[in-house]
């Protein structure tokens, strides 16, 4: 018979047996938690503490004018930077800093507290040379200086609505900036190094670094000098005649290139966000209003082209007032030829061409200029403006629309693309500000001649019939007089357009004052364009006394600039279009 002992030995056994296998399944747990749970975010831990990526920024490319002028570009700046984690004494570190930065150290103090679990503040940026030199020589555990890149605009507020701006992470916000980004955007690079405890970088790790690709540059059409022209003008009449806002612009009528655009109000796009938002709109391309007399001759060489009236047909003006389309003249003029209709600018007149007309050959006509779509420019936000669809016509639609009223809005960017069609065989041009891009190195990759057709608004001979019979009528002898210049014949239209109120009618009180014109008549170079928004009344509020001045002086200024030689022959003999 087996004793008790003996039966007591194998089942503390099995036990102890049982306990082992237990805290050894235990311990396979938990490494196996440790190893395939934990063990990935451990390491990343310790690789985050050893290990750090820092970006190497690409270079943003410049942005130049027509003639290599830099008009954005990309600088280096430095800034003071730390790490409050490393920093021992937070006040000690305040009292040596802030005299070199020039700030009060308990408001760097409070900067530090704040953000005293972060790794990464920028306690100043820009900083100077010396500043960096200064805080550097510290030698504080934890404040450091760092060179960043920085959107710089040297020539201040000149092309601004053309230029646009940055965000602060480097990326344009307007204009060309915008418009160009996927030209001006490098790539960014990164460097992976490993390092000590104290964060100081011991050596790159293995397949931890790819270079940096600078951005590539944009070389604009924009003229800085005709620019300057052209901002200053603006900017004269606009204080001159008390005016809410304007817009200028001068294009190469034969390739469709804009060599500039002005708007009034301006901003700095150093410092965009210290303007009004008004200020930031380029209202040349965004707001399209209606535009007055500056239609008329669109509607009168249509009319022509199509065989619907001739140059010397004779209207009848009712001594200047037309009571079937209550409409009135500035002047009582009695018979009128067209001719005469479009350099007096007689309402009247216009109102019974457009009734023989009917609607829907009007609407064919306001298409055809290439009215309601939008000129292809690569700025963004560009309005199409709008032609009504025929059936949305009124009554009054075919009296009104053929003196810029009713059924129509344009932008000036429209007007002025379809003016150019006068003097340039009647070709509608699609418009650019781009005229190449640049590599790193400087060698063109893309080069943009312009002279891009979108269609044709009158026949060759029509466009030069109209320009030469008409248009440069209008400068001699019609409502243009005042931009006349002495060695150049100029060509133009006035308008001057009334602004809607919005509970119907139109202000008693606000006009859009106009004039587009080019030059010299032989063979023009440029064409340019003034719109002027509110002018004071008392002061003046007609197209050729507002804009007309500021067009010619344009013209005059920009010619010589440009060395163009005086007209040497008639210009009805000489010819007008042609390349």
């Amino acid at each position: 018979m087996p004793s008790r002992r003996s039966t007591v030995r194998p089942a503390a056994g099995a036990w102890l047996l049982v306990g082992l296998t237990v805290v050894l399944g235990v311990l396979l747990g938990r490494t196996a938690y440790i190893q395939y749970v934990l063990g990935p975010r451990l390491l990343a831990r310790a690789s985050g503490q050893q290990l750090s990526k820092s970006i190497l920024p690409a270079r943003r490319g410049s942005i130049v004018d027509a003639r290599g002028r830099v008009l954005a570009t990309t600088i280096s700046e430095g800034a003071v930077v730390a790490d409050p984690v490393l920093i021992k004494d937070l006040q000690a570190a305040a009292n040596k800093v802030a005299p070199v930065l020039g700030c009060h150290a308990a408001e760097l103090l409070t900067k530090l507290l704040v953000n005293r679990s972060r790794r990464y503040v920028v306690l100043q940026r820009p900083a100077s040379k010396a500043q960096a030199e200064a805080i550097d020589a510290l030698g504080i555990l934890g404040i450091a200086t760092e060179e960043h890149l920085s959107r710089r605009y040297p020539m201040g507020r000149l092309a601004a609505h053309v230029l646009g701006f940055v965000g602060r992470e480097g990326r344009g916000l307007e204009g060309a900036e915008l418009a160009f980004e996927h030209y001006l955007a490098g790539r960014d690079g990164y460097q992976t190094s490993v390092r000590d405890a104290g964060r100081r970088a011991l050596w790159v790790a293995g397949q931890g670094y790819r270079c940096p690709r600078d951005g590539r540059h944009v070389v604009l059409t924009i003229d800085a000098a005709i620019q300057e022209i052209a901002e200053r003008e603006l900017s004269r009449t606009i204080e001159q005649f008390e005016a809410q806002a304007g817009c200028a612009l001068v294009l190469n009528p034969h390739s469709g290139a804009v060599l500039a655009l002005a708007n009034y109000p301006t901003y700095d796009p150093n410092n965009p966000g210290d303007f009004p938002l008004p200020s930031l709109r380029n209202r040349a391309l965004t707001d399209p209003s209606e535009p007055g007399s500056t239609f008329k001759p669109f509607i009168a060489a249509g009319a022509l082209s199509t065989g619907q009236t001739k140059m010397d047909e004779v209207f009848w003006c009712h001594q200047g007032y037309y009571p079937h389309a209550r409409l009135r003249d500035h002047h009582p003029y009695g018979h009128l030829t067209l001719r005469e209709v479009v350099i007096k600018s007689s309402n009247i007149g216009m109102a019974l061409l457009g009734e023989r007309l009917g609607d829907e050959k009007l609407h064919a006509i306001c298409l055809r200029f290439g009215f309601g779509r939008r000129t292809g420019i690569e700025l963004p936000g560009e309005s199409a403006g709008y032609v009504l669809p025929v059936k949305k016509w009124t009554r009054p639609s075919k009296t009104r629309v053929t003196m810029g009223q009713g059924p129509i809005t344009t932008t000036p960017l429209q007007l002025a693309r379809a003016f150019c069609s006068f003097v340039n065989g009647g070709r509608l041009l699609r418009l650019t500000v781009l005229r190449a891009v640049l590599d790193s190195a400087g060698e063109v990759v893309y080069r943009n001649d312009g002279g891009e057709v979108v269609s044709e608004a009158l026949a060759p001979a029509a466009a030069q019939d109209f320009a030469s019979r008409v248009l440069l009528d209008v400068v001699r002898e019609g409502t243009g007089r005042r931009a006349k210049l002495e060695h150049w014949h100029v060509l133009g239209k006035t308008g001057t357009a009334q602004l809607p109120q919005p509970g119907g009618g139109y202000d008693p009180e606000g006009y859009i004052s106009s004039f587009m014109a080019a030059a010299p008549a032989s063979r023009a170079r440029l064409m340019a364009m003034v719109m002027v928004y509110r002018p004071n009344k008392r002061l003046g509020y007609y197209g050729g006394t507002v804009a007309a001045p500021a067009v010619g002086e344009i013209l005059k200024q920009t010619l010589g600039y440009l060395e163009v030689a005086p007209d040497k022959f008639e210009p009805r003999l000489a010819g007008l279009a042609g390349r």
